[in-house]
């Protein structure tokens, strides 16, 4: 029987150290088949790919050929496979990296869609994060992304209340996504993480993890004990740094805004095949070190994501029997 596990992330959610230290360890040791967003050999995953599937998927591309990936992910004998791609939690048609909504919630049906004749079982993993942690540290993560398409949200104030306030299909209501998936797939199909368990209760995190995988524990444990993490770096007067920019990065954007827009479908899809299969290999990979911000990000008010998400979170509880002691702990839930 052919299982496929999908993660979903969301974002900043240790999602680098479940897919450096988890799914590519696994890979490796010929446990499972970890199927490759990328499109692009890497050491990290599988021979198989399944970027085209994610672009459909998310919306990327909706009229993308995908029949390819799937035949060869068909006639493999691997009973096990894995895909791991946190942009399937929130992108989605038509999105935009300076303006959000939840639509992403509609991915779900499409996970459905594409892989439900060829797998006999699926299992989605969803990981979880405070939202008064997640959305500072989403913001500094992709704050090159942002401030390209709107250059007054490198004040984060602005970005937040452009986003979060008033805004009744908001990104990251983690309850609206999980009963999406629950349209499409039974409540034993989805696994819930929460972010804040990889550093307080690593048990809570090893056991469905290693109950999905069918994995012993014990080797669970050790590869998540590894210190492969994507970490926001802060400075001493408590300010976040941003990631740095590759050339490559710069190049992408200046094609995007001058050339990309300009463009037929068709002849745009060329370009970029180009692009990615003759130029990126060619570029040097060190950052360009000086575009790495201090930002204080401290200005989006915990008070103000409390009260936007509260209310919210509660089915976290209430419906997805998420320990309501944790969830406090946590921050997700505040009892007054």
């Amino acid at each position: 029987m052919k299982k496929l596990i999908v993660h979903i992330g969301y974002p900043k959610t240790a999602t680098t150290s479940l897919q450096l230290n988890l799914f590519t360890k696994l890979y490796k040791d010929n446990e499972i088949e970890y199927l490759n967003h990328l499109n692009k050999k890497s050491e990290l995953f599988g021979n198989l790919y399944c970027g085209n599937i994610i672009k459909y998927i998310t919306g990327i591309d909706n009229d993308i050929k995908y029949s390819k990936e799937l035949i060869a992910i068909k006639e493999s004998n691997k009973k096990c496979f894995v895909i791991s791609n946190e942009n399937i939690s929130f992108f989605c048609e038509n999105f935009s990296w300076a303006y959000y909504n939840n639509n992403a919630r509609f991915n779900a049906a499409k996970i459905k869609e594409v892989f439900e004749g060829i797998f006999e079982e699926i299992k989605i993993i969803i990981t979880l994060r405070s939202q008064i942690t997640l959305i500072p540290s989403f913001y500094i993560q992709q704050y090159h992304h942002i401030t390209q398409i709107n250059n007054s949200f490198s004040n984060p104030k602005l970005w937040f209340e452009e986003n979060f306030i008033n805004n009744d299909n908001l990104i990251f209501n983690y309850s609206q996504l999980l009963n999406s998936y629950l349209e499409h797939f039974d409540e034993s199909d989805l696994i819930i993480l929460l972010y804040e368990d990889f550093k307080h209760d690593i048990a809570s995190i090893i056991k469905p993890l290693s109950e999905i995988l069918n994995i012993d524990q014990s080797i669970v444990r050790k590869n998540l004990s590894n210190k492969n993490y994507n970490v926001t770096i802060s400075t001493k007067d408590g300010k976040k740094m941003t990631d740095n920019i590759t050339i490559s990065y710069k190049i992408r954007h200046l094609l995007r805004k001058n050339i990309y827009l300009f463009l037929p479908v068709r002849v745009k899809k060329v370009l970029k095949s180009f692009y990615d299969a003759m130029i990126e290999p060619i570029l040097p990979k060190k950052n360009i070190k000086f575009t790495s911000i201090e930002i204080n990000s401290n200005i989006i008010s915990e008070n103000d994501i409390v009260c936007i998400f509260n209310k919210k979170n509660t089915p976290l509880h209430d419906k997805f029997k998420l320990d309501v002691t944790k969830l406090i702990k946590y921050k997700y839930l505040k009892i007054d």
